[in-house]
């Protein structure tokens, strides 16, 4: 397996949990303007606050973890399998009847 791939991987699953939090964030934080019961809303913080709360803890450590647990997972499935991953074509070997027939 190629480092670039795992590179990547690692970079992919930093922004996938950045993202995720972004949202979350943004979620959170609309909740307010949106969902008001009686004046008062279930989750009263809004957007400036949310969106720090969620992105620093994010970006500073937990999209971190899962760069590198993303990473090491795609390593190891790479190559214990790569056909998990990748799109081998398997040998014309292998694709014929694994159990042998009986003679007839």
């Amino acid at each position: 397996t190629s480092h670039p791939r795992i590179l990547a991987a690692g970079v992919a699953g930093y922004l996938a949990l950045t993202a995720g939090a972004f949202a979350t964030g943004v979620e959170l934080g609309l909740q307010p303007m949106l969902h008001a019961v009686d004046g008062a809303a279930l989750f009263p913080y809004g957007l400036s606050i949310t969106l720090p709360a969620m992105l620093i803890q994010s970006l500073l450590f937990f999209s971190f973890v899962e760069a590198i647990v993303t990473a090491l997972a795609f390593a190891y499935l790479a190559r214990s399998d790569p056909t998990i991953i990748f799109n081998y074509t398997r040998r014309r070997e292998q694709m014929k009847d694994p159990i042998p027939s009986a003679p007839v």
